[in-house]
């Protein structure tokens, strides 16, 4: 079993170290990229990429739900790995726009493209599989692991990037600086294909009749928990990406903290959030995923406003404070919800409707999340416009919870 979770935990460790570069990275790559005169207009640029790529991450979720559903889960996850571990490099790889034009954002865009595509299965894939497979006192806990791995990438993405900044001082990286931690992917994402490849168990073929496809039958038959199942994700989508990601930009554009170091405020956040994820899902596996859920979203509905309204009056250790409880408040949800998604459909669609509803919900809230709080900080009471958004997503995580009643848990 333990080959098993160290299996599906290197592989959102991957991804989440992939995506931890490009947001940590954004402002070095703003400047070799979108080269303009406004540095809050190249900037927005950047994270109008890192939007645009989720755009295909319902396709992708389609895709690979298909080959899971279809073919088994070792063969979708093995696929995976391989692509994301390429695309990220590539784009260390890519000319600045000094050099090529405009086919320097271009090719960015591109294998921002294919890394949303690549990762679209990853999530629901690793889950599914423990959730499948793992002893039922133990679901809870170990289906934790897979956001865990998310927040260990993101946690090594922030060293690294952390460690380099301190090499070269202040101000945006240096152009082989910055390059470097996407090369890293390359020997990691082997290392994850193989250990899958020897220790992932292809899953049994499902039960749906040859001539119908996984999709087909998920809208047509469970339509209804398919969108339950986007609700649900949404909270986890929009704190993941605002918390763990962009809450450090955020407080640099606003003035709180140093506008060169914003990585380091991420690290003890996420060391917090590492322990704090496995709680919730051993508290998911004994309470069930919903409560666990529901109490997170009742946390943010609460609190998070004024947390966020207290924050400019408040020491850089009073602005910590808060956001190590932001990081409490998401890692209740982000706990649960694999949890509660591997129960939520039935198991010839289990993969197309976790991978369909997850990534709706982080193209439509999470992915475009940076960049609609980047336009909230160029607006007056930008604390209020955020916090609508948070809230909002909290509502629909609270209100999936009420529909689905109980049907959660019962399998798989």
């Amino acid at each position: 079993m333990i080959p098993l979770v160290l299996g599906c935990f290197l592989g959102t460790f991957l991804e989440w170290y992939d995506y931890a570069l490009y947001s940590y990275l954004a402002t070095s790559i703003s400047v070799a990229f979108f080269p303009t005169g406004d540095a809050s207009v190249a900037l927005m640029e950047t994270f109008a990429v890192f939007a645009l790529s989720f755009l295909v991450r319902p396709l992708g979720g389609m895709f690979w739900g298909y080959i899971g559903d279809r073919f088994g889960r070792k063969l979708s996850l093995s696929a995976s790995i391989l692509l994301i571990s390429c695309s990220t490099a590539c784009i260390g790889l890519i000319p600045g726009y000094r050099t090529i034009g405009v086919y320097a954002p271009a090719l960015l865009l591109f294998f921002r493209l294919l890394q949303g595509l690549s990762a679209a299965g990853e999530y629901a894939g690793a889950a599914i599989i423990l959730a499948e497979t793992v002893p039922a006192r133990l679901r809870g806990v170990l289906t934790a692991v897979v956001p865990a791995g998310e927040a260990m990438g993101l946690l090594a993405g922030a060293c690294l990037i952390f460690g380099v900044s301190a090499l070269s001082g202040t101000g945006p990286l240096q152009d082989w600086m910055w390059r470097a931690p996407f090369l890293v992917s390359v020997p990691l994402g082997l290392l994850a294909f193989f250990l899958r490849r020897n220790v992932f168990e292809t899953a049994p073929a499902p039960a749906l009749p040859h001539d119908l496809a996984p999709l087909r039958h998920l809208v047509s038959q469970h339509s209804r928990i398919l969108l339950i199942g986007m609700m649900a994700a949404v909270l986890d989508a929009v704190g993941f990406y605002f918390v763990l990601t962009f809450l450090p930009t955020f407080l640099a554009s606003a003035g709180l903290i140093a506008a060169h170091s914003p990585v380091k405020w991420e690290i003890l956040p996420l060391l917090i959030f590492v322990p704090a994820v496995m709680g919730a899902g051993f508290l998911a596996g004994r309470w069930g995923a919903g409560k666990v859920l529901a109490l997170s979203a009742l946390c943010f509905i609460l609190f998070y406003l004024p947390l966020l309204w207290v924050m400019p009056y408040l020491p850089s250790g009073g602005i910590l404070a808060c956001e190590l409880l932001l990081a409490a408040f998401l890692a209740l949800a982000d706990g649960a919800l694999p949890f509660f998604l591997a129960g939520l459909f039935p198991a010839e669609v289990r993969y197309s409707g976790f991978a369909v509803s997850f990534n709706l919900s982080n193209t439509i809230f999470g992915g475009t999340t940076p960049l609609v709080m980047t336009l909230f900080g160029h607006l007056k009471h930008a604390y209020v416009l955020s916090a609508g958004w948070i809230i909002g997503a909290a509502c629909l995580t609270l209100l999936a919870v009420y529909m689905a009643s109980n049907r959660v848990n019962a399998t798989p």
